[in-house]
């Protein structure tokens, strides 16, 4: 069963658990008003993971991310130091999933380089699989 780490109070998916630390750390005011201005107008890469709701896919990304054990996913959390703000949830993939080889680079930091394919990178996280659209079973 894929695993989904997305931020305890809200919902919201990693993007914006990562931004609202990055922010904490090292952003500025006009960070936060660029990334709130970002999530008002591109809602889509902001969804919330509600349990019995369906999360779809934006066209042109590698689906939704999601991980293929609860351990690859702990791994992850940890890595991102972002246990505190962030739970691990079930999901179920709906259609095939898909091994994900490329992701775009500082999302968490730059939510809006989620436009800017430019930003493409070879690494992702061990055991990353992608999505069409996942159910949220918790």
């Amino acid at each position: 069963m894929p695993y989904k780490v997305v931020e305890k109070e809200t919902r919201w998916g990693l993007n914006w658990a990562l931004f609202k630390k990055y922010l904490e750390d090292v952003g500025t005011p006009e960070d936060y008003n660029k990334g709130l201005r970002f999530r008002r107008d591109h809602p889509e890469f902001f969804p919330r993971y509600i349990k019995g709701h369906v999360v779809k896919a934006v066209p042109r990304t590698p689906g939704i991310l999601c991980f293929a054990s609860k351990d690859a996913a702990r791994r992850f959390w940890t890595y991102l130091r972002v246990k505190d703000r962030t739970t691990i949830i079930e999901v179920e993939g709906i259609g095939a999933g898909w091994g994900v080889s490329r992701l775009i680079l500082g999302t968490g930091s730059h939510p809006w380089r989620l436009l800017d394919y430019a930003w493409w990178t070879e690494q992702v996280p061990y055991d990353t699989i992608g999505f069409a659209a996942v159910e949220v079973l918790e």
